[in-house]
């Protein structure tokens, strides 16, 4: 399973990132519903290199995290669709706080939504209602180190497909933890 998830990982962010400089490295683990759900991701990060300054300290900036997930739950009944894998690509709109390109510190609150691949169209006993979705996340975190390049967030992800197809049951990690290292 471990050495699947490094091959899937290496190979999504290998084809990812040929076209632009990679920024970033991700790594996180999550828990939520349904039955017991726990899960991995891991991916990359590009910066916008675009920053809207509100107020001192204060500004409206953003990313592209590709990432591939690996979640796993106890399964149905009789054991089936106990897992499966995620390949999301989404803009991420971060509104950051304080001032990490200089010592200090910066918190921010962030959201993002796009598109994601599955690799199975159902997950314990719900029904995804096809082998793509929406990943969405909210949540927010705080940078530090040399021009913030440690970065630890906190966020609510949800897998849904907005109800376009009749089934939706979707799923969802109530907490993901996740590590950023930013490479410049």
């Amino acid at each position: 399973m471990f050495k699947k998830l490094i091959a899937a990982i290496a190979i999504f962010v290998g084809l990812t990132s040929s076209a632009y400089a990679l920024d970033g490295l991700t790594l996180a683990y999550g828990q939520g519903n349904p039955s017991s759900l726990q899960g991995f991701m891991a991916g990359g990060v590009w910066n916008w290199n675009w920053k809207w300054n509100i107020a001192k300290n204060i500004r409206l900036t953003g990313l592209w995290e590709a990432n591939v997930g690996y979640w796993s739950t106890n399964g149905t009944a009789d054991g089936s669709n106990k897992d499966l894998y995620t390949f999301t690509l989404a803009p991420d709109l971060k509104l950051e706080y304080g001032n990490p390109y200089e010592g200090g510190v910066m918190y921010y609150i962030d959201a993002s939504v796009g598109p994601s691949i599955y690799t199975s169209q159902r997950l314990a006993n719900n029904n995804l209602g096809s082998w793509w979705g929406f990943e969405q996340q909210y949540g927010g975190g705080i940078a530090f180190g040399q021009n913030g390049q440690y970065d630890f967030s906190y966020h609510y992800v949800q897998f849904s497909n907005f109800g376009i197809y009749d089934h939706n049951d979707g799923f969802l990690a109530n907490w993901l933890v996740s590590f950023t290292y930013h490479l410049n």
